[in-house]
């Protein structure tokens, strides 16, 4: 698979590597007020689609402190000024 696609993202210039699914990837994850994006990741982590390790969550408001912090994952806020 990687001699087959290696070409590709050169063309793109994308940055691109294939993970073994048994080692979950660390993630950050930065949040609008948008809730659309956050909520389905966060489901899909929990139910185990995706195999991943959310270590916290960076925003720029509080809109969705209780979802986050009901998943026992850390808020970093910081109010844009």
């Amino acid at each position: 698979m990687e001699k087959g696609f290696g070409p590709i993202p050169s063309d793109f210039v994308v940055k691109w590597a294939i993970n073994d699914q048994a080692a979950k990837m660390k993630v950050v994850t930065m949040v609008s007020r948008f809730s659309q994006g956050l909520n389905d990741l966060l489901c899909r982590w929990r139910n185990g689609v995706l195999p991943i390790d959310i270590l916290v969550v960076i925003s720029n408001h509080t809109d969705y402190q209780k979802v986050v912090v009901k998943h026992d994952i850390p808020l970093h806020c910081k109010k844009a000024t």
